[in-house]
């Protein structure tokens, strides 16, 4: 692969960056806000600093303008179907993890075109497939034949699944697919290495790449979050250089960023989020995003709580 994002990563002073925060002024964030897409990476990582908390509704009102001027007043509704909740992965804040105790169950693809045929009713255009990550029970040829069921009854689909190798992002751009996401989960390495103990999942590298196989094997969307394991304001700045690395480079794909929190469920983990962001500051992320990427949509999260492991998403009578 050219430009690998985890040599970009390796190579950032990360925590140099982080420190400085402290030290950030009212001024330096203004001016992050005025420059936007212009800033660089140390400018702009003043919008998750402490000085930034006074200034919440500023950046909020310009990143509502951005919105504005990018999208209009549009909001695109999809609607997810979770194909399989069978998982390889030991994942300390996830509900599908291999270790919980839970009823295991796969649709099949004719149950998945039903569930489909269900949300088209409800007036859903775009189908988002979702799984846990199990190579036997979701292989490639399972997405690609949910696809291909479905391609012409909705407008646009994405997936939400295990990472592939780029052939197999190919085979499934092919049979119809628009838009890959994917949870890099968090960029620090011992806390990744802590909070994936077991499974494929562990490969912190392959799955930090799998946005770019996507977007070379010619996915016209892409979807990244703002991880929420480790200390946010690092995870924030990380997740901006990550954001600004893909469009740089995969500039033939829309990409867009969603906000969520990570909550361990009990029958895996008594731990909680290290640094949990304050409620006072809960949409600092997501308004820092919009400034500095205004090209970036900000959809919802599909995280798997421990209350909610069950298939199928939808209600069939």
């Amino acid at each position: 692969m050219n430009h690998p994002f985890v040599d970009v990563l390796d190579r950032l002073p990360i925590d140099d960056i982080r420190e400085r925060l402290d030290d950030s002024t009212p001024n330096e964030v203004r001016q992050a806000i005025a420059l936007g897409p212009k800033a660089s990476l140390e400018q702009a990582a003043a919008l998750f600093s402490p000085a930034a908390a006074t200034l919440l509704e500023e950046m909020a009102q310009r990143a509502h303008l951005l919105s504005l001027k990018r999208f209009g007043r549009v909001i695109q509704l999809y609607a997810p179907i979770y194909l399989s909740n069978e998982c390889v992965n030991v994942c300390k804040y996830c509900g599908f993890s291999a270790i919980n105790q839970i009823p295991r169950i796969t649709l099949t693809v004719d149950r998945v075109e039903r569930e489909a045929d269900h949300l088209i009713a409800e007036g859903f255009q775009h189908i988002l497939l979702v799984s846990g990550e199990h190579p036997r029970h979701v292989p490639t040829d399972y997405i690609v034949e949910c696809i291909d069921r479905l391609r012409d009854k909705v407008a646009s689909i994405s997936i939400e699944v295990a990472p592939f190798d780029e052939p197999d992002y190919a085979r499934i751009v092919q049979a119809g697919c628009e838009g890959l996401i994917l949870y890099q989960e968090t960029y620090h390495r011992p806390t990744y290495a802590e909070m994936h103990p077991k499974g494929y999942k562990r490969n912190f590298n392959y799955r930090l790449e799998t946005l770019q196989r996507g977007a070379n094997a010619g996915m016209k969307r892409l979807g990244m979050d703002s991880p929420g394991l480790a200390e946010w304001r690092r995870e924030a700045i990380c997740m901006l250089a990550h954001a600004r690395h893909l469009q740089r480079h995969c500039w033939r794909s829309q990409l867009s960023v969603s906000s969520h929190a990570c909550a361990p469920p009990q029958a895996s983990s008594s731990r909680s989020r290290p640094s949990p962001i304050p409620s006072s500051f809960s949409s600092s992320p997501h308004c820092g995003s919009s400034c500095r990427r205004p090209d970036s949509p900000s959809p919802p999260a599909n995280r798997p709580s421990s209350e909610n492991t069950s298939l199928p998403s939808a209600s069939l009578g």
